[in-house]
């Protein structure tokens, strides 16, 4: 867990396990963990490999614009992890645009698959990657874009300390930043299975 996960308090806890993330109820799971050249829009292929189950409505939408890149850390799949006799499911998808630019800085993506919408999951994967980004220093600064009518994503970015910088060009989508929180940093935790 880093500062900004202690001082927004959303995710209770959150440690790294077997090259990915672990929260309370997902696991977050990078690209660069699967077989290379796999189709990120093969569900039958990503349930497989991820030990999973993956809903009739995948992809989710960003995979069909250019919302993400195809590579290593820039994608990670949230997994809501099962319990009882429910497997787990591939409910959506979070990372970044691209490679942290010149200063730093790296733009941060996420979308949860409509059935998974409304319960804080979009908050915890987002707030996992950035706490990782962050503690890791593989980024100096996020930034995220929301249309202006996206209140849901508006919502996750508040809850995330987020903070609104203007506008694109076209005036079309509010644009926000995050910078760590000073302060001495926690660790994430290197876990057992969950």
């Amino acid at each position: 867990m880093t500062a900004l996960a202690r001082s927004r308090g959303v995710i209770p806890r959150c440690r790294r396990y077997r090259g990915g993330l672990v929260t309370e109820r997902l696991r977050l799971v990078p690209l660069e963990r699967l077989p290379g050249g796999v189709e990120l829009r093969d569900g039958t292929l990503l349930a497989s490999l991820l030990g999973t189950t993956v809903p009739e409505v995948w992809p989710p939408a960003a995979l069909e614009e250019v919302g993400f890149r195809s590579s290593g850390l820039l994608v990670w799949f949230m997994i809501l992890k099962g319990a009882g006799r429910r497997r787990p499911s591939l409910v959506g998808l979070c990372g970044f645009r691209d490679l942290p630019d010149e200063s730093g800085a790296v733009e941060l993506r996420y979308e949860v698959l409509p059935g998974f919408q409304r319960r804080g999951l979009a908050t915890e994967g987002a707030e996992a990657l950035v706490a990782w980004a962050f503690e890791s220093r593989w980024a100096r600064s996020i930034r995220a874009k929301t249309l202006r009518d996206e209140l849901g994503a508006m919502e996750v970015l508040a809850r995330l300390g987020f903070t609104l910088i203007g506008t694109d060009e076209a005036g079309q989508a509010y644009l926000f930043e995050l910078e760590p929180s000073e302060g001495p940093e926690e660790k994430m935790e290197a876990s057992d299975p969950f």
